[in-house]
């Protein structure tokens, strides 16, 4: 009996505790409602000093109480947290990036499809105002006047720096869209390329591929083109190339001459002769008089980025492995020559009939991007393929049959050299696109359905630069990620962040 009221005792102090638990908890709840969210201001009091702070008593609300745990994601290592948001940011940025590399016909064929291959090119671009650097744009017909370089000078120049319009032939009349030259006569020209009745009968050719004899003397001007208000436009240099000189060569500039021998060249194959000119000059002349090979001359800065344009009429890009090996060494290095640009294929479309014809060519261009590769190990090489070209196929003016074989073989080959291809014939439309550029309004290509006219080859132009741009603009995102990246983990003097290229 006394067990059994002792238990009985025990459950009802069990339900006094209980009951008092719960009315605690009540009560709290209640002041949690109803609690000022700000809290209640006690003091001061008394005598104290009303610039003391005020004791403020303050208690949780109910939301506060029964707020969820944070998710497990946002309890993770700062750093890892950091570098997963950084992550997220840059990979939406980037499907952009990824979206035209992948499908866009303007965009580059990367060997093994490495994006990234230019990454030293364009560091060695934002550098140039330290350290110079050259791009030569190798072509045929299509380039001539100036045309597609003209509008990638411009670019590159007016981002990165630079000035003057790059290589010059001496001693013939010539025209084209950023500087035009006059000369007191024309001397004897002999080319790698073209008709055999222009070679010189040995291969010193120079780094353009063509030279001038002089063996008397002669006046050579450059005179500014009043439309031309791109960077090329002035120039503070003036730099001859000259070699195989008899007796000597004499160069006059302004009140400034200097003078080369055999001896001067000190087993060198071309003669620099440099001249310093008044900063932002737009004109210039000079005086040649003695017995040597004119390899041309270069108009440029003395920092930034300078480019050439080198058109061969007639030639396919089968002819560098004529030229003598040190004249195009000796250039590159001089002039720090970092990308090299080569556009041919157009001459041969119209014989091009057969699978294995085809080819070969593909393997001699292979060849001769290996060629130059050898003599120019520092520079990158991108291969712009034929435009379109139309023939009167079945009386209607139609894309040449071979031409998609040709354009994918070319692609093929220069990859397997290493070199970057550039497909114009895509970019400017595909099948039939030359058709349609012969017969727009204005006219963006000439009647010959071959060649741009100026405002075909400055769109062509343009959308080359603004595609290679994009992948500047690539470049610098990703390392923009890295530097920002490193900026949040040094906030945590956390040092140990992995340094090296994206991708």
């Amino acid at each position: 009996m006394y067990i059994c009221r002792l238990q009985w005792k025990l459950r009802m102090k069990s339900y006094k505790i209980l009951l008092f638990i719960f009315s605690v908890i009540a009560l709290l709840a209640l002041l949690c409602s109803f609690f000022p969210e700000d809290g209640i201001v006690i003091g001061p009091f008394g005598e104290a000093d009303v610039s003391e702070s005020p004791l403020r008593l303050q208690f949780p609300s109910l939301e506060r109480v029964f707020e969820a745990d944070a998710p497990a994601e946002e309890m993770e290592d700062p750093e890892i947290l950091i570098q997963k948001r950084m992550e997220s940011i840059s990979n939406a940025r980037r499907n952009q990036f990824f979206d035209y590399f992948e499908n866009d016909p303007a965009r580059f064929y990367f060997p093994g499809d490495s994006i990234t291959l230019f990454d030293s090119l364009f560091y060695a671009f934002e550098n140039s105002g330290e350290e110079p650097l050259r791009v030569v744009h190798y072509g045929d017909s299509q380039i001539e006047i100036d045309r597609v370089t003209a509008a990638l000078r411009a670019a590159l120049q007016s981002r990165f720096g630079g000035r003057g319009p790059g290589a010059q032939m001496i001693g013939h009349q010539l025209y084209n869209y950023s500087i035009s030259q006059s000369t007191s006569r024309e001397l004897p020209r002999r080319m790698a390329y073209g008709p055999a009745t222009a070679r010189a009968g040995h291969n010193g050719y120079g780094p353009l591929a063509q030279m001038s004899r002089l063996d008397s003397s002669v006046i050579v001007s450059y005179n500014p083109r009043k439309d031309n208000d791109n960077p090329s436009a002035t120039f503070n240099r003036l730099t001859v190339m000259a070699g195989n000189i008899r007796g000597r060569l004499r160069v006059t500039v302004g009140g400034n001459t200097l003078v080369v021998t055999p001896d001067s060249l000190k087993g060198k194959r071309i003669a620099f002769m440099e001249f310093e000119l008044a900063d932002s000059a737009r004109a210039c002349s000079m005086t040649l008089s003695g017995s040597a090979d004119l390899y041309g001359a270069l108009l440029d800065g003395s920092e930034g980025i300078s480019v050439d344009n080198v058109p061969m009429r007639g030639c396919s890009g089968t002819i560098f492995t004529r030229v003598n090996a040190d004249h195009f060494r000796e250039y590159f290095e001089k002039t720090n020559t970092r990308l090299i640009i080569l556009q041919y294929g157009g001459n041969t479309v119209p014989y091009m009939n057969a699978s294995k014809q085809i080819s070969d060519y593909g393997k001699n261009i292979e060849k001769q991007i290996n060629y130059l590769r050898t003599l120019a190990p520092d520079a990158y090489f991108l291969f712009i393929g034929p435009s379109d070209m139309s023939t009167r196929i079945q009386g209607k003016m139609q894309t040449y049959p071979k031409l998609p074989m040709l354009v994918d073989t070319l692609r093929t080959y220069s990859n397997k050299a290493g070199a970057v291809f550039w497909d114009m014939y895509g970019a400017m439309g595909g099948h039939g696109s030359m058709a349609r550029w012969a017969t727009s309004q204005p006219p963006l290509a000439g009647s010959d359905h071959v060649h741009f006219t100026k405002l075909g080859a400055d769109k062509m132009g343009d959308m080359l630069t603004k595609s290679l741009l994009l992948y500047y603009d690539y470049y610098k995102l990703r390392r923009e990620d890295h530097a920002e990246l490193q900026r949040y983990m040094d906030s945590l003097d956390v040092k140990t962040l992995p340094v090296g290229k994206a991708e």
